[in-house]
């Protein structure tokens, strides 16, 4: 077992200004000054949820209406001011704190002050930093502003190490030329990570909310390492506190006050929760916005207490800090006014803006913004110092003006070194695709085995190398979502400056182009030589050159389509719909002779064509074909027969490949390297197109709207009304007597006698790289029914590993120890035990199609037994709703935060209010609910959380930062030192009495004035103290009491009653499909791009095989349009992979645990929902294009097209479920596509097979019977005229004529003469009918039913695997089986 080296030892305590995590001590001193800024944006109240309907509406009538009014110059959307007149100033070396409630336009001023104004629509006053004004400080400052948001955006298989290499080696300016690359990578990684306490998290991936990383505290600190790299002059830190616990937030912003007085920096945060020393200590101004008003600016300190205290008169609360106190000024429930005092104060923030105004500390911040611009404007060295350092930073060959100081070349080689690093962290699906590959040419090459030299052999020659350029183009499909979402990361990037998006996307088309090298080989070396192809060197390495430039065309193609577009779902249509556009002018089908005029065009703009010409052309330049007997026409002893093989003379049985390409396709051989040149073009050209497209999406704006989309028909509250609203709801407080639990009688899921909660020993062991590690040491502890634990501990010191634990949510590692309820163990209670606790995960995830009261009323539907009847349910909903402040917002969809969705603060009541509305009956266990919440929102959630725990339901919750207020409201604490060691257990006391006087009587006295919360993190922080107090804990009489204690409180305790309550199958199944079914119609844009991607894939397919005439050649386009046409599920197949696996990471994240539904019932309500979308899709899909053809039987080829549309559902999900993430079953998709496209019949006909797959793959192949039944309607009775190049020429004996003479082979034989009663030069056509031409795949017109019947059968196989598949992969059966067995075998 690995020891315990690795715990941090805390921040690091800097001793000298060389020893800062910095290296850009001069050209910091900017500063920022503002006055009479204005910021604009959307009105709230106008986003409505994008639903189909709305999709329709924008496209046909808004969006024409909307371009008319740009044109003649009107204003589209009503705007909103989000900033009203903010003014105050943050001089150089100082930091400036921003408070303000949530919503009042903290982050909205940040982004403003940070030149971030792309998502707003209008700023306007003054705004200048330094002595540059903004609009010279937006050219020449540029990444020496900085805003940092909120989220924490990584790659989260990339090492922490490695995310800081990437960083420092884009940011080491020129000036530090002496030392190396590498000394300076790892002394400044080094300084950033032990100043911010994550030294021993060099090697551990980051992680997010899906991948097990760092901690989330651990996760935050590498976004500030990150920006800490960039040496800005001016930071803009948007709630940097989120998350931290208080010790490592008081050592973060000491470490900015201590690098704003040494460089002269200038950082502004804005941060809930501060607490008095962060306050007091670390910040020089403040500025308090009231609902966009500037309601006081200017020194922090005692001053801005003062200022609303003598001389407006609010009333300062014993212990409040003075940071809550300043915010509750913006809360009419928090503020109270000193009795009597006059004049009284304003309550609006207009009159509190105008009173600040008219006081002496506006006119003293008025002084102070004159002295700013007369120092800006005087101190000629500080300008020419910013100068020098922006030019002694800067490299040689990058602009002055520009984002980035490292050159083209740097920039390059760091973006492929990260790009390699993160192939290696997902080496597993790299390694799945390449033996995708493999198996791809195997199986598909075997088909073609040995192809001979004849007419039939070219014509699968042919088929085989257009089927390897579909593979690696299908391949190339999956680039299309990484993409997209790799943006948000670039966009970090680039704000930084450290990397051009444009020099982003070229690294990562150079980095793969090995990686396409290796997949091409691979799939050539088998591929190539099973074929038969030509078996020369230069045959065989020209194949795979073309094969590889293919492959680097199309997947260059396809990201600079990503690149181009604002999101996934707009990808995802374009490319799907771009699909057939690349393949189809390859010449394969249709051919280029026959290829219409309207689309011949197109070939000139894709690398198919090209490729497919130069394949061939390279292959048959070598080839004479022949025509083997049972192709000669006609055959037989008596005849003098023609070989009908186009480019052949007549009375000649062999033709020369490059004549065949010629006649047959228009193919000549002296394109082959011109051909090669024009694709490596084509690929140079779509990476600057992507590249061009990657840096416009970058650079633009988050987009304007302002706000929350609400669904349709929701009565949307006016801005007044909303905020009414929200101040009558927000105070919990007066409202805890109407406690959702305290009822006058027990609801059915209460217990009647609530259990106590113990845990003993619990440890907790994973596998690491090089052995195991500890994350839980022999941990002890209880709850009793009404008491309110809190699990406490610097950032990664196990509070969410043990309340996970606890929770009995952990499915791997090693756990060890006892953990019981109501006395007996939990693995006793089965799934009981977790249907009876409430878990609130850190990570806010929910549904993003449905509404804050769906989610509630969905938690309560699906959580709570049968047995309590709906409208009580309901009811109980609705005031967990009061309960929680959310009526305002009950309409509003939950979304994707930035993109119209929650606020931090509202997605955390909703997880929170989710789990209240199941009513949890046992224990309720939160992990770090306050985090992200304001005070007030924090001391409210707290007290009502002590109402909850007053109804007999023991809670625990870990807790960060907490305010001695807040701390005091739990009645135990657990506090943890990295390791997960146990540094005290016990009562808190009146006052923190308790656990101070535990710390004093062991050497560590609190100072009168502390947070008891901030003294005993810090008293532990370090890993040297942390060692001494874990020693003091295990020998101190506390724990043996605490080991008493628990066992006899498992012997008192009453036996808890919980029951296992599973709602059935079928009510899962329908709250289940409600839900997604309404997800999916908000959802809008993913149904009309499926059904836009159908529509233009019929249209471009059928059209371009419009009306074929009936000639052979056109009996051939007719099948090989329908083998086309099918072709609409693997370019769908992507919508349907993001939306499953979009919902089984909510399952596998929160609901399988959390609410504990069947995976059953989920797979069933993502088909029965899909079921009526591809019915309409389809139906669309086959009127554009079934008549379009040309086809007969309209009746039964619908019957068709509706089968395929529910295979197009079950096969994308098959693959899903068989595949760990949708890149991976992309790949599958296209593997397991093409060969079934393959092995239908069309492309290699059955008698062509081999011996080995002749007998079965045939008739196992869904498509084939699709394939058959289609095509056998399709064709009936249709004929065929051979044209001149068609018909065979045979000379007749004397005296015959051709009708006598070919009377005896028709009477067995298809076809016909053309010229029966001419003498000489018989024309023979060897089809009259469709239906013979058929005959040669093996379709038969009287097997349409049952070929029908057949495909119908696959298709419910397919969801048949899709059920089973989910059902073991998902199933929570296995999963708590898996815990039993850990739990069992430690135990023995």
């Amino acid at each position: 077992m690995v020891e315990r080296s690795d715990i941090h030892p805390g921040p690091h305590v800097f001793q000298q200004p060389e020893d800062l995590p910095w290296y850009r001590y001069e050209g910091r001193e900017v500063g920022v000054l503002f006055h009479g800024l204005n910021v604009w944006g959307k009105v709230a109240g106008e986003a409505r949820a994008k639903d189909i309907l709305a999709i329709f509406q924008d496209v046909f009538f808004e969006s024409p209406i909307n371009l008319v009014r740009r044109i003649i110059g009107r204003r589209i959307h009503r705007n909103r001011l989000l900033i009203h007149d903010a003014v105050g100033t943050a001089e150089p070396g100082k930091t400036l704190l921003v408070l303000g409630r949530p919503g009042s336009g903290c982050s909205t001023l940040l982004k403003a002050l940070a030149n971030q104004h792309g998502s707003f629509e209008k700023v306007e006053g003054h705004l200048q930093h330094g002595a540059f004004p903004f609009e010279e400080s937006t050219r020449l400052l540029r990444s020496n502003i900085v805003y940092s948001g909120e989220d924490d955006v990584h790659f989260p298989t990339l090492s922490v190490g490695h995310s800081m290499e990437f960083a420092l080696n884009l940011r080491k300016p020129k000036r530090l030329d002496h030392e190396s690359n590498a000394d300076f990578v790892r002394r400044l990684s080094k300084t950033i990570l032990e100043s911010l306490g994550i030294a021993h998290t060099k090697d551990t991936i980051v992680g997010d909310a899906f991948v097990r990383g760092v901690s989330g505290g651990e996760r935050r600190r590498v976004t500030l390492a990150e920006v800490l790299t960039a040496g800005p002059a001016i930071v803009c830190w948007d709630n940097p506190l989120r998350g931290l616990d208080s010790s490592s937030a008081l050592s973060f912003l000491k470490l900015l006050k201590t690098l704003s007085t040494t460089t002269g920096m200038t950082n502004i945060v804005t941060a809930y929760q501060v607490s008095e020393s962060i306050y007091q200590e670390c910040f020089d101004r403040v500025l308090l916005l009231y609902e966009g008003r500037t309601i006081y600016s200017g020194p922090a300190g005692n001053e801005a207490k003062a200022y609303f205290t003598h001389h407006l008169g609010f009333h300062c609360p014993d212990r409040q800090t003075t940071s809550d106190f300043l915010t509750a000024i913006t809360s009419p429930e928090e503020r109270q006014v000193v009795e009597g005092f006059t004049p009284p104060p304003p309550m609006d923030p207009d009159g509190l803006a105008e009173r600040f105004r008219q006081s002496a500390y506006f006119r003293e911040l008025e002084m102070d913004m004159k002295q700013f611009r007369i120092h800006a404007a005087e101190d000629k060295g500080q300008i020419a110092a910013i100068e020098e350092d922006i030019r002694s930073t800067k490299h040689p060959l990058t602009r002055r003006e520009g984002f980035t100081t490292r050159t083209f070349h740097s920039q390059l080689i760091a973006a492929m070194t990260r790009h390699y690093q993160l192939l290696w962290g997902m080496r597993k699906t790299v390694f799945t695709v390449i033996m995708f590959n493999i198996i791809n040419a195997l199986v598909i090459s075997a088909a073609y085995f040995l192809s001979p030299d004849t007419n039939n052999g070219a014509f699968m020659r042919s088929g085989a190398i257009f089927f390897a350029l579909i593979f690696f183009a299908l391949n190339s499909l999956s680039e299309v979502t990484p993409m997209v979402k790799s943006r948000l990361i670039m966009k970090k990037h680039y704000e930084l400056g450290m990397l051009h998006p444009g020099i982003g996307v070229v690294s990562l088309t150079l980095a793969e182009l090995p990686l396409c090298f290796i997949q091409t080989l691979l799939f050539s070396i088998p591929y190539y030589f099973i074929i038969g192809l030509s078996k020369t060197a230069s045959g065989f390495w020209y194949f795979e050159l073309i094969m590889f430039a293919s492959y680097a065309a199309f997947m260059a193609l396809f990201r600079a389509m990503a690149a181009s577009v604002p999101n996934v779902p707009v990808a995802l249509m374009l490319a799907g719909a771009a699909f057939p556009v690349v393949l189809l002018p390859s010449g394969y089908a249709p051919i280029w002779p026959t290829l219409l005029r309207w689309s011949s065009w197109i070939r000139r703009i894709s690398p198919s064509p090209f490729a497919l010409e130069a394949l061939m052309a390279f292959e048959f330049s070598q080839v004479t074909l022949h025509c083997a007997p049972d192709e000669m026409v006609p055959n037989g002893a008596a005849y003098e027969a023609t070989c009908p093989l186009p480019g052949a003379e007549e009375g000649s049985a062999t033709s020369t490949g490059p004549d065949y390409l010629a006649t047959r396709f228009d193919y000549y051989a002296s394109h082959v390297w011109r051909n090669f040149g024009i694709i490596v073009a084509m690929w140079a050209i779509y990476t600057c197109m992507m590249a061009v497209g990657q840096t416009c999406m970058t650079r633009r704006g988050e987009g304007a709207a302002v706000g929350r989309r609400y669904k349709r028909g929701a009565v949307l509250p006016s801005d007044l009304m909303d905020r009414q609203v929200e101040r009558k709801e927000v105070d919990v407080e007066s409202q805890s007597s109407h406690h959702p639990n305290s009822s006058d009688q027990h609801e059915a899921s209460q217990a009647d006698s609530p259990a106590a909660f113990t845990f003993s020993e619990v440890s907790y062991i994973v596998s690491v790289e090089g052995g195991k590690r500890k994350l839980l040491d022999n941990v002890n502890g209880y709850v009793k029914p009404g008491q309110l634990t809190a699990l406490m501990g610097v950032s990664g010191a196990g509070k969410t590993t043990l309340l996970d634990t606890l929770a009995w949510r952990k499915i791997d590692g090693e756990v060890s120890g006892d953990i019981k309820l109501g006395g007996r163990p939990i693995i006793d209670l089965g799934n009981a035990f977790s249907q009876a606790c409430g878990f609130c995960m850190q990570q806010d995830v929910h549904d993003e199609g449905t509404t804050v009261k769906e989610a509630l009323v969905f938690s309560a539907l699906m959580r709570r037994p049968l047995s309590i009847p709906k409208e009580e349910k309901l009811a109980h909903v609705e005031k967990v709703i009061d309960l929680l402040a959310l009526r305002s917002i009950q309409d509003a969809l939950v979304g994707k935060p930035g993109e119209g969705g929650l606020g931090v603060e509202e997605r955390k009541r909703l997880t929170i209010g989710v789990e209240l509305a199941a009513d949890p009956s046992a224990l309720l266990f939160l992990d770090e609910p306050t985090s992200g919440l304001d005070s007030q929102a924090a001391f409210s959630l707290v007290r009502f959380l002590q109402t909850i725990a007053a109804t007999g339901v023991p809670i625990v919750c870990t807790i960060h930062q907490p305010s001695a207020i807040i701390f005091d409201m739990f009645d135990h604490i657990l506090l943890l030192a990295p390791g997960g060691r146990t540094v005290y257990f016990g009562e808190t006391g009146k006052m923190s009495s308790t656990v101070v006087d535990y710390f004093s009587r062991h050497g560590a006295p609190m100072a009168p004035n502390a947070n008891p919360a901030e003294f005993i993190l810090d008293t532990v922080a370090e890993r040297t103290r942390a060692d001494t107090w874990t020693q003091h804990w295990r020998e101190s009489a506390e724990n043996k009491k605490l080991k008493d204690d628990i066992e006899t409180i498992n012997r008192s305790s009453p036996h808890t009653a919980v029951m296992s309550h599973n709602l059935p199958i079928l009510h899962q199944c329908i709250y289940l499909t409600k839900r997604h079914a309404i997800s999916i119609w908000r959802d809008g844009f993913y149904s009309f791009s499926r059904l836009s991607k159908a529509i233009f894939m019929a249209l471009f397919v059928s059209f371009n095989f419009f009306k074929p005439h009936n000639s052979q050649q056109d009996a051939q386009n007719r099948i090989l349009a329908l083998l086309i046409l099918q072709w609409i599920v693997p370019s769908s197949a992507a919508d349907l992979f993001d939306i499953w696996f979009s919902k089984w990471t909510l399952f596998t994240t929160r609901e399988r645990a959390g609410v504990g539904y069947s995976p059953f019932s989920l797979c069933a309500a993502l088909i029965i929902v899909e079921v009526p979308i591809a019915i309409i899709i389809y139906t669309f899909f086959f009127l554009c294009s079934w008549w379009t053809v040309g086809f007969g039987f309209a009746g039964f080829g619908y019957l068709n097209f509706l089968a395929l549309g529910i295979f197009g559902i079950g096969f994308p999900f098959a693959i899903a479920s068989l595949c760990a993430n949708s890149e991976l079953a992309g790949y599958a998709s296209s593997l397991i596509w093409c060969v079934m496209a393959t092995f239908g019949g069309i492309a290699v006909p059955h008698a062509d097979m081999n011996n080995f797959y002749r007998p079965w793959l045939f008739w196992a192949d869904p498509m084939r019977y699709f394939l058959g039944a289609t095509a056998s309607v399709g064709l009936h009775d249709v004929p065929i005229k051979c044209s001149k190049t068609e018909i065979a020429t045979l000379q007749p004996l004397d005296g015959m004529t051709c009708g006598t003479y070919l009377r005896e082979y028709l009477a067995t034989n298809t076809g016909y003469v053309v010229n029966p009663d001419s003498r000489r030069d018989c024309g023979f056509c060897p089809y009259s009918t469709g239906d013979e031409y058929l005959a040669g795949f093996d379709f038969y017109f009287d097997d349409r039913w049952r070929d029908w019947g057949v495909f119908t059968a696959f298709c419910f196989s397919t969801l048949a695997i899709a059920f089973i598949c989910s059902w073991l992969r998902y199933g929570r059966g296995i999963n708590v089986s898996k815990i039993f067995y850990r739990l069992r075998q430690v135990k023995r």
